[in-house]
């Protein structure tokens, strides 16, 4: 490390200056391994060390070297093993002071003809020692296709929501050859590195920073994905240029068509010791809700020195602006009040933001000591404008109607940072951690609101004038003791407070009066208090820990406005979790996971205050809430059989709340005063919803997977089955009403693996639903997706993509309920150069000219039907390149 990095740490260090290692009974074994003809290290190699008392597995790094610590017996079985190598095994003497082996050359394995020509017939899935192995080589790839091609295809595999899971534990890290080499993002790797260049992906388990300090082979660990490459990259240049233009296929309002565009473009440098990216665009042709236009550019970096020293930062700017339309219809059960009752609600918004966001990260961790230190900070302007207006009809009869017009301008900062330092000793025996956390925000808001109801003749203009600041600062101090190698206790002690005021003031412009319903001044400290005990036992088999907490919280609340009030509410709770990993083999393991989590009310929940933005739907607080708790249990179980390349997992998860903050709804059938509210008078129609502690809240949900290739299609197969009951109470009136719900549902998926000349995803999902509740109102409804995804290669280079999406909503219990939609994206398109590198296309979006998402649910006493407005179809010429360079460093850092 740098001199002056050792400097800026040089007072945490003198801390532990002065502390010995402690003599132990235990050795070590280290060693290197390479090519037996070119003498290269092999990196990734695995290495199974097998005693009485346990079986260790590591893999080489990128100088092909190994190290096993805290080794218990004097003689060992040491294995060696590599993909496409003779494997090595002997048996070793471990002396007190550690052994060093001679360097371990392996020899390429002779394979029959056969097996050399018929690559097809490699198996997808294999196993070596703890090491989940996928053979890439079994995936057919195009030139130019990216690695996360062949994640999509793998039996086991899955990307959702920006995470990749393995047998549903989610990838932390991606290495290339060992290292790496992508930075630190899980993606990285995927999405620059090409499917061609990887023999095997290689799936295992790694200790975080954090835990090894404490020398601890069994502590708390992350999944993370190793990518052994032909080319042994040492560096990688990326670059991505794109552009597109087009029109909407429908004229708009204004009898145009409108035109779509998008550009943009991306560099990035990888190495194991630095990274850098520039990224930059502008578009308006994301699908989604509405119309939605994006400008963006960011930029970031990461240098690493050594094992020791690593800084990444980044900078993010964001323009973003959204047009979008719903109509939601509430259709009530029948009760003593009304034979029929619906309300229609259609909004239509127009959002603008401006984002710009920087942060830092900084860790160093040497063998006994961990630092952790992240300064954040967000500033953020907002532009919003928004219509809605409401009908309510009861027994066929319009009974009132109302319109809202609003404008707010607002703009905002957050800073924040987080700092974190552990340090062990005696090799990880004993030592404590320390952290000090500190957040400080402020908004400010000015717009104006327009109400009007058909009841009356009132119409009231407000002009709102808003803001507020948080500030929050915590810290938190921890001691940790492991004893007889296979136990540890920890205590820690954590400490926040916050401190936060709002301020707002409506005015009505028409009688200059003050709109005390939405006006208000408070302030409030929140103070809170977690202790926490936790003793663990860990083998290389067994992770079990149990932890017992206490919360204590005040919180002081002072309102000035519009009435001065003190609230002094302290709320306490025990919060006990256990966790259980068993592995009963390197592919089949256990997880049992239990907790218990506090919910406090928000302050405005607690607010006695009446809101009547919408005077059809008011809503209130309530200052005698309690805080719910909530009892949660999961279980887990996969498996894997990697010699048919077949994956499994079976899953529960329940949980149980006591004194849920529920809901209460009152409908007004008359003009109703309400004087815990000032006499504020209800209008007839309206409804009044505040909230309340109910207990008998509930769900639980069991699924299970499967996976499995099928070699006659050359395709992989997934399904997916699940059933989930949920049990939510609410109040209707003063009458208590649980919602009853029960949902079994089947997911299907096809992927071709192997052909060139197509490639091919199918998904289905067949959802049923059944609700109930208190009121004997029943609402069955059945929902059905299918996804498909189709690329034809008609010739070498030109190629047809199909999206297609279908759903159907059908109701059981209502007549003419039945919604069906589809969406068709058509490409036609060529590939570029030798590689594929450029790509011209003509795409058609939404062709079939779905109009809106729709959605559907049942609440205690009534069915809500939701309608989202989508982007509209449009055609679009697109042009890419994209430039993909990996080597070796010329001079190593």
């Amino acid at each position: 490390m740098k001199p002056y990095i050792r400097f800026t740490f040089a007072f945490l260090l003198s801390l532990s200056a002065g502390t010995a290692l402690a003599q132990t009974k235990t050795g070590s074994l280290h060693g290197v391994v390479v090519d037996s003809a070119q003498r290269v290290p092999l990196i990734g190699a695995t290495v199974t060390v097998a005693s009485l008392f346990d079986t260790v597995t590591v893999i080489t790094d990128r100088q092909g070297a190994f190290s096993i610590g805290r080794i218990r017996d004097t003689l060992v079985r040491t294995r060696i093993s590599y993909i496409g190598y003779r494997d090595f095994s002997s048996r070793v003497r471990i002396g007190p002071k550690g052994t060093r082996m001679d360097t371990v050359a392996l020899g390429t394995a002779d394979y029959q003809l056969e097996a050399a020509v018929v690559q097809g017939e490699r198996p997808l899935m294999g196993q070596r020692g703890d090491t989940l192995i996928y053979h890439a080589e079994a995936i057919r790839v195009l030139p130019g296709d990216e690695s996360m091609q062949l994640v999509l295809r793998m039996p086991g595999m899955e990307v959702k929501d920006g995470k990749i899971t393995v047998m549903g534990k989610v990838v932390e890290r991606t290495y290339v050859d060992g290292r790496p080499l992508f930075g630190e993002n899980s993606e990285s790797a995927l999405q620059y590195l090409e499917a061609r260049d990887v023999i095997d992906i290689q799936v295992y388990e790694e200790l975080v920073e954090e835990e090894k300090i404490k020398n601890n082979a069994n502590g708390k660990k992350r999944t993370v994905m190793n990518l052994i490459t032909r080319s042994k990259p040492e560096k990688s240049i990326n670059v991505r240029v794109e552009g597109g233009y087009g029109t909407d296929l429908d004229e708009g309002a204004d009898g145009r068509h409108g035109e779509r565009y998008r550009a943009g473009g991306t560099y990035r440098y990888f190495s194991e010791k630095r990274s850098m990216g520039v990224r930059a665009g502008t578009n308006n042709s994301s699908q989604g809700s509405g119309y939605n236009k994006n400008t963006y550019a960011s930029a970031d970096f990461s240098k690493r020195w050594g094992k020791e020293f690593f800084i990444d930062g980044n900078y993010s700017y964001n323009n973003d602006f959204n047009r979008s339309q719903s109509i939601s219809r509430q259709v009530y059960f029948p009760t003593e009040d009304y034979q029929s009752r619906t309300y229609d609600d259609t909004s239509r918004t127009e959002n603008g933001s401006q984002n710009h966001h920087v942060s830092l990260h900084m860790r160093y961790n040497t063998k006994n000591d961990f630092l952790f230190f992240a300064p954040n900070a967000r500033f953020s302007r907002s532009v919003s404008r928004s219509y809605r207006g409401a009908l309510n009809m009861l027994d066929g009869e319009t009974l009132n109607r109302v319109a809202t017009s609003q404008r707010s301008d607002g703009d905002s900062y957050n800073i924040s940072e987080n700092l974190a330092w552990s340090h062990a000793f005696k090799e990880g025996k004993h030592g404590f951690n320390l952290s000090a956390d500190g957040t400080l925000s402020k908004n400010n808001d000015d717009g104006w609101q327009v109400d009007s109801l058909s009841s009356t003749s009132d119409r009231t203009y407000l002009e709102n004038t808003a803001e507020g600041h948080n500030r929050s600062v915590s810290g938190g101090i921890g001691y940790f003791y492991r004893f007889k190698e296979k136990y540890s206790v920890g205590v820690n002690y954590h400490i926040s407070y916050e401190n936060s005021r709002s301020k707002r003031l409506a005015v009505d412009r028409f009688t200059g009066q003050v709109d005390t319903s939405l006006t208000y001044d408070y302030s409030r400290n929140y103070t809170t208090q977690n202790y926490t005990f936790n003793i663990s036992h860990f083998t290389e088999k067994l992770y079990f820990a149990v932890n017992a907490g206490y919360r204590s919280s005040r919180l002081n609340k002072d309102e000035a406005f519009p009435d001065e009030r003190r609230d002094r509410i302290t709320f306490r709770s025990f919060q006990p979790s256990a966790s259980l990993n068993y592995t009963i083999s390197p592919t089949r393991r256990i997880y049992v996971n239990y907790s218990s989590n506090a919910q406090q009310p928000g302050v405005e929940q607690l607010r006695n205050e009446l809101n009547y933005q919408n005077p059809l739907s008011l809503s209130g607080g309530n200052p005698d809430l309690k805080q719910s708790n909530m009892h949660s249990v999961y279980i887990g179980y996969t498996a894997a059989k990697t010699e048919k390349s077949r994956t499994f997992s079976l899953n529960f998860n329940g949980s149980v709340t006591a004194r849920e903050i529920a809901t209460k709804q009152v409908f007004f059938t008359e003009d109703t005063p309400l004087p815990e509210y000032n006499g504020y008078i209800a209008p007839k129609g309206a409804t009044l919803t505040t909230p309340v502690n109910v207990n008998g809240a509930g769900s639980m949900r069991l699924g299970a997977g499967y996976s499995l290739p099928v070699k006659a299609l050359d395709i992989t197969f997934s399904a997916n089955a699940g059933c989930a009951y949920s049990r939510r109470p609410t109040y209707i009136g003063d009458e208590l009403n649980y919602t009853n719900s029960l949902s079994p549902n089947l997911s299907l998926s096809l992927i071709g693996n192997k052909s060139l000349v197509y490639q091919f995803s199918l998904y289905t999902n067949t959802a049923y639903n059944r609700t109930s509740n208190s009121r004997k109102s029943d609402n069955n409804t059945i929902n059905q997706t299918v996804a498909t995804n189709l690329t034809v290669n008609i010739v070498k280079k030109i190629y047809v993509t199909a999206n297609y999406n279908y759903s159907l909503y059908h109701n059981f219990s209502y007549a003419d309920g039945d919604v069906n939609t589809h969406i068709l994206n058509l490409t036609f398109g060529c590939k570029l150069f030798k590689k594929r590198q450029g790509d011209i296309n003509i795409t058609a979006y939404d062709l079939l000219n779905r109009t809106a998402n729709f959605s559907t649910s049942m609440l205690a006493d009534y069915i809500s039907y939701n309608w989202t407005q989508r982007s509209g179809r449009y055609l679009m010429l697109n042009l890419s390149y994209k430039f993909d360079k990996t080597g070796k460093l010329k001079k190593r850092d």
